[in-house]
């Protein structure tokens, strides 16, 4: 693999596995084998991460080059962190299990409204938007042009339930007044949608039909945790496409 070390403001490669000590999170490579690939999942960890500012190991890890113990503990899944990347201490796998790692690792604090680790956990806004994804991806990976109006109503009905929170909660992020674990899970997703969308469906949310989603959505865009976390478009592009093809339909 390629490891990463995360610093403010960006990464840089490490020529070396870290065989032992610091916080690792094994993930997908780009095609080229040295870049971050595309992977929503991944993008929702190394925005939690970067929410909490917590230094990290980001190892870019291709399937010849997963380690045993991510083989036989994990079945090989990423992302995944780690405590030590030699020996698989303290590894976790699945996002969800992974974000609740971090939160309870660096907890957010009672005071000041969750700054400046963030905004507690929010069932509600979790609920609220537990289909959205699949949503999402339905509509984009679809190649049969007479589903497309049927999954586009889906999709729209899930950007109604964004909305309809955003309304009732009258709040600039899903979980108050300043960032969380919720937009973190959030975020990668309106970049899939955004990106993909446009590419391959002519998809751009509309400000007038989705006004809050859309002010969200670019406020989202703006913060720290996004812009130091995000995964070149072309590679999603990339990835997505595949996932387009005939035998990935269902």
């Amino acid at each position: 693999g390629f490891p990463v070390r995360y610093q403010k403001g960006g990464c840089h490669i490490v020529p070396s596995m870290a065989s032992s000590g610091g916080l690792t999170l094994l993930c997908k490579p780009a095609s080229c084998g040295v870049q971050l690939g595309d992977c929503p999942f991944t993008h929702t960890v190394r925005m939690v991460l970067s929410l909490k500012g917590i230094d990290y190991n980001l190892a870019l890890t291709k399937p010849e080059d997963k380690p045993t113990w991510l083989l036989k503990k994990h079945n090989g899944s990423l992302p995944c962190l780690v405590n030590d990347a030699g020996t698989g201490e303290g590894s976790v796998t699945d996002t969800s299990h992974i974000i609740k790692h971090i939160d309870e690792m660096y907890p957010t604090p009672e005071s000041a409204g969750g700054a400046p680790l963030g905004a507690a956990p929010n069932d509600a806004a979790e609920h609220a938007l537990v289909d959205f994804f699949g949503g999402v991806a339905r509509y984009l990976k679809n190649t049969d042009d007479s589903r497309d109006a049927e999954l586009r109503m889906v999709l729209d009905e899930q950007l109604t339930k964004l909305e309809d929170y955003l309304r009732a909660a009258g709040t600039p992020y899903l979980g108050g007044s300043v960032m969380g674990l919720a937009d973190c899970q959030l975020a990668p997703k309106l970049y899939v949608m955004d990106v993909f969308g446009k590419h391959y469906k002519g998809f751009e949310l509309d400000a007038s039909v989705f006004p809050l989603a859309s002010a969200y959505k670019d406020r989202i865009y703006q913060s720290e945790a996004f812009k130091s976390t995000v995964y070149p478009a072309e590679e999603m592009l990339k990835g997505w496409g595949k996932a387009r093809a005939p035998h990935h339909e269902s």
